[in-house]
């Protein structure tokens, strides 16, 4: 377990969930310091999503009530690709 004044600290990141949109399934971690970073990589995600073949018009933006508790990683930006098209509302 790190002290008070582990540097550990400083690389980890938190994990955010983001939920789906509707006619979209599942969900997305997001690894981040805060919810505004945890945005933009999502935001970068769509830019980059020409076309929606990844899916990225069913991620959700998130906010500081998204996070998971006791969660951290050393990795940033989105973990884990869960969110998929399913056509229903």
């Amino acid at each position: 377990m790190c002290g008070e004044n582990c540097k550990c600290k400083e690389k980890r990141n938190n994990i955010y969930i983001s939920r789906c949109e509707a006619c979209y399934t599942g969900y997305s971690l997001v690894a981040a310091k805060t919810a505004d970073e945890a945005n933009e990589y999502i935001k970068q995600f769509k830019e980059r999503d020409k076309g929606n073949l990844g899916d990225s018009k069913g991620y959700s933006f998130v906010d500081e009530d998204d996070i998971v508790r006791e969660v951290y990683t050393e990795r940033s930006g989105i973990v884990l690709h869960g969110i998929h098209y399913n056509g229903w509302n």
